[in-house]
C-alpha cells in the first residue's frame, strides 16, 4: 500500500534503506519513474545529501553503481555519510624520538580545537631508519625500536586526547611497514604472535587500513604516484579525489574534466625541515611544507583546505599552522 506523503527528510531515509527502485516507489507512492528521479534531485538539493543510486534498476544491476564502486577489498575501509563532515590529516612525522615537532604541536592544537569527525594519520608516523635499506649517514642517531614505539604510540595518545570523540584512521606508510617487513621475511615462524606486527602496538585506539574510501569520491591512502607532478598524475589517473602523504608536500591540485571537478591532495609532513632524520638531504633546500590538511565533505563534494606551518623563525608565528584565518600551535 503507498504510504501518506513523506517530507524530505523521510524521502531520504526511505531511499537510503530501501533495496531497489521498486521498493521506493511502493513506500513513497510515486509510481513514475521521472517523478522519483525529480523527487530525489529536489530531495538532494534542499537536504545538501547525495543519494546514491540503487543496486537494482528495473531489475537489472545499475552497471554505473558497479563502476562507482570499483574499490579495493583487501586492506579498505569504506566510510559514508550523508550530512556534512570534515577530517584532519597529517602525515610523515618521521623525527627522531624524544623530539617534539613545531608542526605536531600545530596538528594537535588544531585537532582540539575544531573536533574533527575524523582524524587520519596518512603514513610514515614512525621512522625505524635502523631497519631500514639505507645505510647510516656518519654517527648519525638512529633510535632502538623500542623507543621509536614508546614516542609514536605516546604522540598517538596525545591525538587521541585532544579530540577523544573523533573517529581514528591509522594509513601505514613505506617506513612505517619496515616493521612488519623485516620480522615476516627474516622470522615468519612469529606471524600471529602478539607484538610482532604494529598494529599490535596501536592497540584498539586505531583502525588500520591501506586505504580510507569516503563517500565514494574520495581516497585517501599514504601513497600512489610519486615525482613532482604526484598531485597530477594522482587525481588524473585515480579517477577520484587523490588524497596522498610520502612527498612532504603540502599542496591541492585540481582537474576538472566532463565529470566535474576533482583535487589531488598532498598532506605535508608533521615534522621539522631540518630534523636529523633529514640528514640524507644534506641540509639542502627543498619543496616540502610541514602542515596538515583538512578535507571538508557537503553533499556530494570534498572541498580540501591546506593548513602551512610558519617556518620563517623571525615571524611572530612561527611554529604555528594558518587555518581559517587563525593560528594554531
Amino acid at each position: 500500500m503507498p504510504t501518506a506523503y513523506v517530507d524530505a527528510n523521510q524521502f531520504a531515509q526511505i531511499w537510503l534503506h530501501a533495496e531497489n527502485r521498486k521498493d521506493v516507489h511502493e513506500r513513497t507512492g510515486i509510481t513514475a519513474e521521472r517523478a522519483l528521479n525529480r523527487r530525489r534531485r529536489r530531495v538532494e538539493h534542499e537536504l545538501g545529501i547525495t543519494l546514491p543510486p540503487h543496486k537494482l534498476v528495473g531489475g537489472r544491476i545499475n552497471q554505473a553503481l558497479i563502476q562507482a564502486k570499483s574499490w579495493p577489498e583487501i586492506g579498505n575501509v569504506v566510510y559514508d555519510r550523508v550530512s556534512d563532515f570534515n577530517i584532519l590529516i597529517g602525515s610523515d612525522r618521521h623525527n627522531i624520538p624524544g623530539d617534539t615537532p613545531q608542526a605536531f604541536k600545530a596538528f594537535l592544537h588544531l585537532a582540539e580545537e575544531i573536533k574533527p569527525h575524523i582524524i587520519v594519520i596518512n603514513g610514515d608516523w614512525f621512522d625505524f631508519s635502523a631497519i631500514g635499506r639505507f645505510h647510516r649517514i656518519g654517527w648519525q642517531n638512529q633510535p632502538d625500536i623500542s623507543e621509536e614505539l614508546e614516542d609514536g604510540t605516546d604522540k598517538l595518545n596525545q591525538v587521541k586526547a585532544a579530540s577523544p570523540k573523533s573517529r581514528r584512521i591509522f594509513v601505514p606508510g613505506n617506513h612505517d611497514d619496515r616493521f612488519d617487513g623485516i620480522i615476516s621475511n627474516r622470522l615468519p615462524q612469529f606471524e600471529n604472535v602478539p607484538g610482532h606486527a604494529l598494529e599490535h602496538h596501536l592497540k584498539k585506539d586505531w583502525r588500520t587500513c591501506s586505504s580510507l574510501v569516503i563517500n565514494d569520491n574520495t581516497i585517501i591512502k599514504h601513497r600512489y604516484h610519486g615525482g613532482i607532478q604526484a598531485a597530477y598524475n594522482n587525481v588524473l589517473r585515480g579517477g577520484q579525489n587523490m588524497v596522498t602523504g610520502h612527498t612532504h608536500r603540502l599542496m591541492i591540485r585540481p582537474w576538472t574534466d566532463y565529470g566535474g571537478t576533482r583535487y589531488g591532495v598532498e598532506t605535508g609532513t608533521l615534522s621539522d625541515l631540518w630534523d636529523e632524520t633529514f640528514m640524507w638531504k644534506e641540509n639542502n633546500p627543498s619543496d616540502w611544507q610541514p602542515g596538515c590538511v583538512v578535507l571538508n565533505f557537503s553533499g556530494s563534494r570534498m572541498i580540501p583546505e591546506t593548513c602551512p606551518l610558519m617556518v620563517d623563525q623571525h615571524h611572530k608565528y612561527w611554529g604555528k599552522i594558518f587555518y581559517r584565518g587563525r593560528w594554531y600551535g
